[in-house]
């Protein structure tokens, strides 16, 4: 079953269908508004449900934002925002048309089509233009507070069917002057790519997001990493010490000014490396004015239905916009007009009651909503969805974290399908998941736990055999006790786990299908 995109608010932000799910965040395809029917298309990266109420997470998020955000160059991804609403924090930030290198890798390995020339320079100074735009944040006025990468990958890299080149992800980004080495023991970023000063726990500098991006060129060039093993710590020993063919012996192909610009990139040693990004751009063959066509179509021939989910997704997310404009519109003249009435079966909610865009009008007075729900379920324009009264549960499949409310503890009954999570619908939900000594105590007393999912991929959540939403579901309230929890993918494969929740704690699953 493949999820249909659901509208949710998020600020000033309508989000659709998920794109990516990570560690720390997911990405979703969403729709930026404003004034007069305007909308963007843009991406909406959001700190995972369960993370939202760890200090050190928020912290760690923000400060990607932060950092990503003053840099400004057509080689990076643009970050456009950084807000919270009801705990969950994002990052709204420009929507790519296309893919990862990593995917382009795969989907050409798989093809047994391998990039050419042109192409891989034109990605290679791309990646070089990108990385000395962050490396040299601030030099115009003076300052050394450039930004060091320090997780450049296939995954971090973005190409997009017009053949742009956009370097993103600065979650674990260090102001260059302050680049102090990690605990130790402490590794972030992903192995097959890391300096080697890296893996020793020394500080990463410059040199460190030229060597990675060096390992990012030669897989690209060979569709394979060059030291990926099969267990972390045989990754680690070949990053490390292990040998690799000259790129030159492995694709003749290629101009020599470009396998040896590679080459030094990847040298063990750092002062072996280029002194700068703009170094290695410089070393590398003149640019083809094609290439960036070139690139374009090759992402649009091998990656054609990816590219073609995320074209249809900001497609859906103007025409959920659409429709919700209608409704309003529908609503507010009605209300103006006099000629709407409220159902005596539908309450009004309180001000801050959360639940998807398409099911609820938000913004109108305190009787609107009542009015939009009756309105658009009697008179609504032809293919418009329809909206659900308030004291029906919403639909699955809400991207909006919410807490069970304080005043009033659940039922010992799961409710039926909510989003994900889910609060009482006539009750203001707290701030996402953060749970007081006051509730902590009441849900003790009256035998009431908590229980946080997340899968990678999506899936769907069922609880006891009763289905409570798709991934991630944060907090959701149940009866304590034993519970045996379901997760079937799109694909349908499925896990089934076994879980003892205690009274007034808060129990974390995580499940991974890859």
């Amino acid at each position: 079953m493949t999820p249909q995109p659901q509208g949710t608010r998020l600020g000033r932000y309508l989000l659709t269908s998920r794109l990516a799910s990570g560690g720390m965040g997911e990405v979703f395809v969403g729709l930026q508004t404003g004034l007069g029917g305007f909308s963007k298309p843009i991406a909406v990266k959001l700190l995972l449900p369960h993370l939202a109420t760890d200090p050190s997470s928020v912290e760690r998020f923000l400060a990607e934002a932060k950092l990503a955000a003053q840099l400004n160059h057509s080689n990076v991804v643009q970050i456009l925002d950084v807000g919270e609403d009801d705990g969950r924090y994002f990052i709204a930030m420009e929507l790519v048309r296309g893919v990862s290198l990593s995917r382009l890798i795969r989907v050409a390995r798989e093809a047994g089509r391998s990039l050419d020339a042109a192409t891989l320079t034109h990605v290679a100074r791309g990646l070089c233009d990108g990385l000395h735009h962050a490396h040299h944040l601030g030099a115009a006025e003076g300052r050394r507070a450039g930004l060091v990468h320090r997780d450049v990958t296939p995954h971090n890299v973005l190409v997009s069917s017009a053949g742009e080149v956009k370097l993103a992800d600065f979650g674990i980004a260090r102001i260059r002057d302050r680049g102090e080495a990690l605990p130790t023991g402490t590794v972030e970023g992903k192995l097959e790519y890391l300096a080697p000063e890296q893996l020793e726990g020394r500080p990463a500098d410059l040199r460190s997001d030229l060597y990675s991006a060096g390992v990012t060129l030669h897989a690209l060039a060979t569709l394979a990493s060059p030291f990926a093993r099969a267990t972390s710590q045989a990754t680690a020993q070949a990053v490390l010490e292990a040998a690799v063919p000259p790129l030159a012996e492995v694709r003749p192909d290629l101009p020599r000014a470009l396998t040896d610009a590679i080459a030094r990139a990847m040298a063990r040693d750092p002062r072996q490396r280029f002194e700068s990004a703009r170094a290695f751009r410089d070393a590398l063959p003149p640019p083809e004015g094609s290439a960036p066509d070139a690139l374009g179509a090759l992402v649009r021939a091998l990656c054609a239905k990816d590219v073609g989910q995320l074209e249809e997704s900001a497609t859906q997310a103007l025409r959920v916009a659409h429709q919700t404009a209608s409704l309003e519109s529908a609503a507010g003249a009605a209300l103006s007009s006099g000629t709407a009435s409220l159902p005596d079966a539908v309450a009004a909610p309180p001000p801050r009651s959360r639940r998807p865009l398409a099911a609820v009008l938000a913004g109108a007075a305190v009787a609107a909503l009542g009015a939009a729900a009756y309105l658009a379920n009697t008179a609504a324009p032809p293919g418009a969805t329809p909206v659900t009264p308030v004291e029906e549960a919403p639909p699955a499949a809400a991207l909006v974290a919410q807490a069970p409310p304080e005043e009033a503890p659940p039922a010992a009954v799961a409710p039926e399908p909510v989003p994900a999570p889910a609060a009482a619908p006539d009750e203001a939900p707290p701030k996402a998941a953060r749970p007081t000594a006051a509730r902590a105590a009441r849900a003790a007393k009256d035998g009431t736990a908590y229980l946080t999912v997340d899968s990678e991929p999506w899936s769907t959540v069922s609880i006891d055999g009763r289905t409570v939403g798709e991934t991630p579901i944060a907090s959701f309230p149940l009866p304590a006790g034993t519970v045996v929890v379901t997760f079937v993918t799109g694909s349908g494969q499925r896990q089934t786990r076994k879980v003892r929740l205690e009274a007034g704690a808060t129990k974390h699953l995580r499940v991974d299908f890859r």
